[in-house]
């Protein structure tokens, strides 16, 4: 039990220092059989689930959610969710570039890369709150790929008074892209 407390504090603390954070990415592994793409379009739904998670942890007393805590977790989800809109249609494409992927307009002729937010959470200690959003994607089957790619993430920041931080994207999509690599799709450069 003691365990999960130092890890929470760990977290927290990790948090309140960079106030962001990407939680490793999971997939279905490598790719049977595949080539290397070239080439990906890349559609992001940044539409934010209706209902919160809110868990609570603490050691001797429970922290106390409040309305205004709720609020300002949608309004960091929200910030979140304009942020990789905007990373994902702008930076994404220099990040890609060194795996030797370019990023194109969506077309029946490329593959497509498909990334929405399906969670959203809300993790308070008693060092404060934190919002997270799942993120899921995929590459589905296309040309010679028989299979589809899938991978899971979480990214979150603090609920503090900061403007949001772009090296929460360029964390997550380095991420992103070197799972990518490990299973097949890319090679690095």
């Amino acid at each position: 039990m003691n365990n999960i407390f130092l890890k929470l504090f760990i977290l927290f603390f990790y948090i309140l220092l960079s106030a962001c954070a990407v939680k490793s990415l999971k997939t279905t592994g490598p790719i049977n059989g595949g080539v290397p793409i070239e080439q990906i379009s890349i559609k992001f739904d940044g539409t934010l689930p209706n209902q919160i998670r809110i868990e609570k942890y603490a050691r001797g007393i429970q922290p106390t959610i409040t309305e205004d805590d709720k609020r300002k977790a949608f309004q960091r989800a929200w910030q979140l969710s304009l942020l990789f809109s905007t990373e994902f249609n702008g930076a994404f494409k220099n990040y890609a570039k060194p795996y030797g992927l370019t990023v194109v307009p969506p077309d029946e002729k490329v593959s497509s890369l498909k990334v929405s937010i399906t969670a959203l959470r809300l993790v308070c200690s008693q060092l404060g709150c934190m919002s997270l959003l799942t993120l899921k994607g995929d590459i589905p089957a296309f040309g010679n790929r028989a299979n589809q790619w899938e991978f899971t993430s979480e990214a979150g920041q603090a609920i503090i008074e900061s403007p949001m931080d772009k090296e929460l994207f360029k964390t997550f999509a380095n991420e992103l892209l070197d799972a990518m690599a490990k299973d097949g799709f890319l090679e690095k450069h």
